[in-house]
């Protein structure tokens, strides 16, 4: 199965380039005064579950073999979650359509609370992602007023995020648990964050400059791959334009110098941009015509021994 990635455009690719700048020759030891932080959607009845079962041949529509589903997963929860090198912060579940006054709140009664749990310290920093609630002046306002540094977060990158693992994780072990209702699954998926082990996140962000380092690689090679596809596309192009408009003419190249030959047409190649006709003044007295560039004509011009005319209109190229 494909696996999905960030859409990335040039801004996003010189963004996660220059994050990675910033950040990869700091100390490893910097990234567990990180306190990182998501919000994620967790239906009822998650599309992805999965099950594995051992039953005889026709029992596949056996209840204890199958995984009940509804049409849009039966409803769904919004989570809110922080975690840092320490362990889980609180998770909090979105009732309400979150507005930045809310995210404030949000952050008042659960982030202050986790730094403090986990004994954070002095000089800790707060890790969000760009969404216009995170970025509202409301919120920079309560940041600022709170003394909060943020990491500055470049856009479209969930993938440099390490609580993606663990939302990865929360999300397995609560369908596992099979909740029958939206109450019980923001109880199961409460008491399932909270059994993720210190180990884990610990060994996240131990393993973050790693993490970063294959990011931007992919990131790189992505803006290669998009160069490569531009400039083919511009040389298609080119070809394209200038095929419409390429020049005919006549093609007269003897065999032997000197000697005759019979007058066809050609259609010139883009590089070649002109129509040449020449004659030799010394013996053997041969002559030709033929498609050239025009700066290679010219330059035939230097030479006392050919007289040649350059031209660029179609079939020019005769012997006046």
């Amino acid at each position: 199965m494909a696996r999905k990635v960030p859409l990335l455009k040039p801004a996003h690719v010189k963004a996660r380039l220059k994050f990675a700048n910033d950040h990869l020759d700091g100390p490893e030891e910097s990234w567990e005064k990180v306190m990182w932080s998501d919000e994620t959607k967790i239906e009822l009845f998650g599309h992805n579950s999965t099950k594995r079962v051992w039953r005889k041949k026709d029992d596949e529509y056996h209840p204890k073999n199958t995984i009940p589903t509804v049409k849009h997963g039966g409803g769904s929860i919004m989570l809110w979650g922080c975690f840092s090198a320490h362990g889980t912060g609180r998770l909090h579940c979105i009732k309400e359509r979150m507005t930045g006054a809310m995210y404030c709140e949000i952050l008042g009664n659960n982030l202050l609370p986790s730094v403090r749990a986990l004994k954070m310290g002095r000089g800790w920093v707060f890790q969000h992602d760009n969404d216009p609630k995170h970025t509202a002046r409301i919120t920079k306002e309560w940041l600022c007023k709170k003394h909060i540094k943020v990491l500055v977060w470049p856009s479209q990158s969930p993938d440099l995020n390490p609580i993606e693992n663990l939302w990865r994780e929360l999300k397995l072990h609560v369908s596992q648990r099979q909740p029958r209702n939206l109450t019980d699954l923001e109880k199961i998926c409460v008491e399932e964050w909270a059994k993720i082990p210190l180990a884990v996140c610990a060994n996240l962000v131990k393993n973050y400059r790693k993490r970063l380092t294959k990011r931007i690689s992919f990131t790189q090679s992505t803006a290669v791959q998009r160069t490569m596809r531009f400039l083919i596309l511009a040389v298609v192009l080119m070809l394209v334009v200038t095929g419409g408009t390429a020049l005919d003419c006549h093609l007269c190249t003897p065999v032997k110098a000197g000697g005759s030959c019979e007058v066809t047409a050609v259609t010139c190649p883009p590089e070649k941009n002109a129509c040449a006709a020449a004659k030799f003044r010394r013996s053997p007295y041969g002559h030709f015509q033929k498609c050239m560039s025009m700066s290679d004509c010219e330059m035939q011009k230097q030479n006392a021994y050919i007289n040649i005319k350059c031209c660029q209109k179609d079939f020019c190229n005769t012997f006046d």
